[in-house]
């Protein structure tokens, strides 16, 4: 039997803001810290990130090497297109 393998988006884990809580449900963390949660969520492999929102102020090879320093993988990065940049 294959075993499965699982990701999540960091959203899940970081500030998690939506229209009933504008404000986010949970103090703003920085990436190091989303991403080390992330890696104790048992059964977890991969995260998806944001770009450049989750990781501002960070390059992109600092962020490769948070991500497998943690023992997870990458498995997308999604542009931030929903903000209001690309009304």
């Amino acid at each position: 039997m294959k075993k499965l393998k699982f990701g999540a988006g960091l959203w899940a884990i970081g500030f998690t803001a939506d229209r009933f809580i504008p404000g986010g449900y949970r103090p703003v963390e920085s990436f190091r810290k989303q991403i080390a949660t992330a890696a104790g969520v048992e059964g977890l492999e991969a995260v998806q990130i944001h770009y450049p929102s989750d990781f501002e102020g960070l390059e992109t090879r600092e962020v490769a090497k948070i991500i497998q320093d943690s023992g997870l993988k990458m498995q997308a990065m999604n542009m931030n297109l929903f903000s209001p940049e690309y009304k």
